[in-house]
């Protein structure tokens, strides 16, 4: 018995190995099968060699191409990873002083041979912004600045102008007007050479492509158009066109028709029209003025009188901000200046409001903040020249482009303190009394949002008080013309 249960032992064991030895001969054909993968794909691509630049605030990589690489992926920080089939990329309006992460596969033509490339990562560190404290310009008054702070751009009698600040250089023309400029260099405003009453155009500053809007089919017997601000990404813009006939846009608008004009698609729009408007009768134009990052637009009604307006988008009749009338449908209270602006993000809205009795209109300097629904009422018989998106306000005391003394409003606590604009760049940004009187008596007109500092742009007519001022501390020896003193930086 025992006998017989060993033998059956012995036969259970010998088959017992011969199996194990199957199965493990059977792994190994299948590993093999993979190995060999291994070992004609070498496991990955190669892993790209990176190399980058900086130029301001963008950064340029470039890497070698990788054998066997269909495409490649490339990261910012945590943001969504981009196919590319190239062998560089540009990542452009980055923060100066920042560490961006940007991390780049090599992705297999076939992943059945060859595995995607380790990723390549590069930890880049843009270096700090050094802006000089004060620089003064002499050139056509300034008309607006890139939300980046880098470009300022300006108009004046079929003239223009660009200042590169991180160039340092300045550049006139006199084939246009410039009225806005995005982070990228398009600048929008009028062409001037094949009617010299202008047509709406884009001009690359980088490149010096010349784009001007073609507006025969809409607008066949347009004496002008303008465009007068463009998105910071360059890919929008808006702006008027000037028809003294009647056709089927002006019936609507009036002889001043709004329109806006996507250049990435070079496509020409008019806004949607208000249903209901009070003063129809009355009705001479509306144009744009303005476009938030998020193509909301913003511009104003002539009709009765000026009317600030904001369209939510293109497709969407405008309404009326901050608007009030009696029982006999007069204003009683608006935002109401064709002169009036809106802060780089969208979110304010400056210049006049107005109060209308028996007919009689008052203005006084108001700003209306979006978000909250408030409108600021200021004392004073001037205006709000510019506006921060941290709520700080410059007013004027005397009407557009005349100025004496401006003042500062934080419209986050009492708005009826009002300090002089020397006291408060002296406080918040240490600038030194000689430096000051550079900019007594500016009427600031536009600020930059970004890179925590402010860059202001000042009317040009107040220069004569400011040669006056210079000349009696500094002695006549100052050297100091009344010319235009266009931008001041911090």
């Amino acid at each position: 018995m025992s006998i017989d249960t060993h033998k059956h032992t012995q036969i259970f064991m010998k088959n017992f190995f011969r199996l194990l030895i199957a199965a493990m001969a059977l792994m190994t054909f299948v590993g093999c099968e993979k190995g060999v993968v291994d070992e004609t794909s070498e496991g990955r691509l190669d892993t790209p060699k990176l190399t980058y630049s900086i130029t301001g605030n963008s950064i340029i990589v470039a890497w070698q191409s990788v054998a066997n690489a269909a495409y490649y992926t490339i990261q910012l920080n945590d943001g969504e990873a981009e196919k590319t089939e190239l062998t560089v990329a540009t990542f452009d309006n980055l923060m100066y002083g920042e560490t961006y992460k940007i991390t780049l596969v090599a992705v297999s033509i076939d992943e059945t041979f060859y595995g995607n490339s380790k990723p390549v990562v590069a930890n880049i560190t843009l270096p700090e912004r050094v802006i000089k404290q004060y620089e003064e310009w002499f050139s056509v008054p300034a008309t607006a600045i890139s939300n980046s702070g880098r470009y300022v751009v300006g108009a004046f009698d079929k003239h223009g102008m660009v200042i590169d600040i991180d160039a340092g250089t300045m550049v006139t023309y006199d084939t246009h007007e410039f009225y806005d400029i995005s982070d990228n260099g398009i600048a929008a405003g009028c062409y001037l050479v094949e009617n010299m009453e202008g047509e709406a155009a884009c001009f690359n500053i980088i490149t010096g492509e010349n784009t001007v809007v073609n507006l025969d089919d809409m607008f066949p017997t347009a004496s002008m158009s303008c465009l007068t601000a463009i998105t910071p990404d360059g890919k929008y813009a808006v702006g008027w066109v000037w028809d003294s006939s009647v056709n089927f846009y002006t019936n609507i608008y009036g002889e001043l028709v709004p329109i806006t004009y996507d250049i990435e698609h070079n496509i020409v729009g008019v806004p949607a029209m208000k249903g209901d408007i009070l003063y129809g009768q009355y009705l001479s134009g509306v144009t744009l003025a303005g476009v938030t990052p998020q193509r909301e637009l913003f511009g104003y009604e002539l009709s009765l009188t000026y009317f600030s307006i904001m369209w939510d988008d293109e497709y969407t009749p405008y309404e009326y901000l901050h608007f009030t009338y009696d029982n006999d449908y007069l204003p009683t209270d608006a935002l109401g200046d064709k002169n009036n602006l809106i802060s780089q993000s969208g979110r304010y809205i400056f210049g006049k409001g107005f109060t209308m009795v028996g007919g009689e209109q008052s203005f006084y300097p108001a700003a209306y903040d979006r978000e909250t629904d408030t409108l600021f009422s200021m004392v004073g018989n001037g205006y709000v020249s510019a506006m921060m998106d941290n709520g700080i306000a410059f007013l004027n005391d005397v009407p557009y482009y005349l100025g004496t003394t401006s003042y500062v409003v934080d419209t986050n606590g009492d708005i009826m303190i009002q300090t002089p604009i020397v006291e408060w760049l002296i406080a918040e940004y240490n600038i030194g009394f000689l430096q000051s009187l550079c900019i007594l008596r500016k009427s600031l007109r536009h600020t930059a949002r970004q890179y925590n500092y402010t860059v202001g742009i000042f009317s040009f007519e107040s220069a004569y008080g400011l040669s006056c001022l210079a000349v009696a501390f500094c002695s006549d020896r100052a050297g100091i013309d009344n010319i235009d003193i266009s931008l001041f930086v911090r």
